[in-house]
């Protein structure tokens, strides 16, 4: 993925992630390209990276908003929060 893609998945990805916190989600930014949801679920917008620390569960994702909601109210996010 080159420079300018990563910066564009940033961008996108710091408003979706803006909307998150409006719909009460708890977001944490623990780097330019690191943040964590809710503490359970970090995230790489740049890259469209996932990690669920708490399972090990690891991936991508296409878009944030729809990821977070399904993570979330799957078995594993239930298990996490």
């Amino acid at each position: 993925m080159n420079a300018s893609k990563r910066r564009k998945n940033l961008t996108l990805g710091k408003e979706e992630l803006e909307e998150l916190v409006a719909l009460d989600f708890e977001v944490v930014q623990f780097a330019p390209f690191h943040f964590r949801i809710n503490g359970s679920l970090d995230v790489w917008p740049s890259t469209k990276k996932w990690y669920a620390g708490l399972s090990g569960r690891k991936g991508t994702y296409d878009s944030l908003i729809p990821f977070v909601y399904e993570f979330f109210t799957s078995k594993v996010g239930r298990a996490l929060t």
